[in-house]
């Protein structure tokens, strides 16, 4: 179940994803704001319980040219970091203004409990390509 509604509803972030293994910095923090304002936008207007567990499911779209030989792993922290702001800051928070994508900002992601990654098929155009963002979350706390 996805927060009260029968059928989940998925976020789409378009636009090549930023590997977090990568010395272009500047680039990393805009593909992790771009994500966070788009789940931020979407999920309305009071931030999600950052206490309850959440199941999340990972849709990339890549280009081959640009990414055939880079692992998936290591574009999914920086989706987890904007995903973790976007549902979790509060509405008067500008994920553009806070330090860094961390626990003590407010990014905290500990509670992603189950992920799935799923690379799709390749992208042909840098129009088709991104990510597609699922979340569930049981509306409990961890045990203990």
């Amino acid at each position: 179940m996805f927060k009260g509604q029968p059928e989940p509803v998925p976020w789409w972030v378009k636009g090549p994803v930023i590997n977090s293994v990568t010395e272009h910095k500047k680039k990393l923090r805009e593909w992790k704001e771009k994500v966070a304002l788009a789940v931020k936008d979407r999920r309305g207007g009071d931030p999600w319980c950052s206490d309850h567990l959440y199941a999340v499911t990972l849709q990339f779209h890549f280009r081959p040219l640009r990414n055939q030989k880079q692992d998936v792993d290591n574009f999914v922290k920086p989706v987890l970091d904007g995903l973790a702001a976007g549902l979790f800051l509060s509405e008067d928070q500008d994920v553009r203004e806070i330090p860094t994508f961390a626990a003590q900002h407010g990014v905290d992601d500990s509670n992603f409990r189950i992920l799935l990654i799923h690379r799709l098929r390749n992208a042909e155009t840098e129009a088709e390509e991104g990510v597609r963002l699922f979340v569930s979350s049981t509306g409990n706390a961890p045990p203990g």
